[in-house]
């Protein structure tokens, strides 16, 4: 009697153990530590931003991990690899000087897996929302908290 127990026993904690071990391998966008590689132009009231810096900040309750950072060229273009999934998204430079709001806008891009051409921003206009192959996740008309 207490070796179909042990058996079944055995059973259900290996069938508990694949489950985990599946699950970790395909944790999601949000918890996966997959590269994603973003890259676009950023441009201020429809003029490209000449230098700054953009950060994409992939952290969240499942992954914790620093910011990737990219200087934006002369011609207003970026490259930054961070991690696939949602990133929070910020910018510094001497255009932030002219338009103090454009710290507290909410800006998330959903990234996939590998390369994400396209990832453009037009800061301080009324569409004020990356554009591209991502979901933004800020809501339009939204007063920054002070």
């Amino acid at each position: 009697m207490t070796q179909p127990l042990a058996r079944n026993t055995v059973l259900v904690l290996a069938g508990s153990l694949l489950a985990l071990v599946s699950g970790c391998g395909n944790a999601g966008a949000d918890g996966s530590k997959v590269e994603a590689k973003a890259s676009g132009v950023v441009r201020y009231q429809g003029k490209p931003v000449t230098s700054g810096e953009i950060t994409f900040n992939a952290s969240n309750s499942e992954r914790q991990v620093g910011g990737a950072s990219a200087k934006i060229s002369p011609d207003g273009t970026y490259s930054v690899t961070t991690f696939a999934g949602a990133n929070a998204i910020r910018f510094a430079g001497s255009f932030i000087d002219n338009d103090r709001t454009l710290q507290y806008k909410k800006r998330v891009v959903t990234l996939k897996p590998g390369d994400n051409p396209n990832i453009d921003f037009d800061l301080g206009t009324e569409t004020d929302e990356a554009k591209g192959p991502m979901y933004p996740s800020g809501k339009k008309g939204a007063k920054p908290r002070r």
